[in-house]
């Protein structure tokens, strides 16, 4: 995935390119170029996931396996996220992941617009 800056669009960088020069040249932040899509599939399989695999899943969305690997990225999410993270209460727990994915999905599907509206209907009144 290639990231621009906020300011011109034609700046695009990798994600290590962005990551580490901060700034774009025209003052801009990086950004995605764009959303990469969450079906509603994924958002319900992040539940059964433990805090690190489900940062894991998002960030492997938005960052290329040709930067970094499945292996070193698993390795920082679980040393950024290991067992002493002082995560929100109940951050690791099955409820409150289902409320949060539920919520990402009705934002997610909402922002699509009518492309999904009649197929997940229901979901968005959850």
């Amino acid at each position: 995935m290639k990231y621009v800056s906020t300011r011109d669009r034609s700046i695009q960088r990798s994600f290590e390119e962005a990551l580490f020069s901060g700034y774009s040249s025209d003052g801009g932040l990086f950004v995605p170029q764009y959303l990469p899509n969450f079906s509603p599939e994924d958002l319900c399989s992040y539940a059964s996931k433990s805090f690190p695999d489900l940062v894991f899943a998002v960030l492997r969305k938005f960052i290329s396996i040709d930067e970094v690997t499945d292996e070193d990225l698993l390795t920082i999410c679980q040393k950024s996220f290991h067992d002493g993270f002082d995560a929100p209460s109940g951050a690791c727990n099955t409820h409150w992941i289902c409320i949060h994915c539920r919520t990402l999905l009705r934002t997610y599907l909402l922002l699509q617009g009518s492309r999904y509206a009649g197929r997940y209907q229901s979901t968005l009144l959850l």
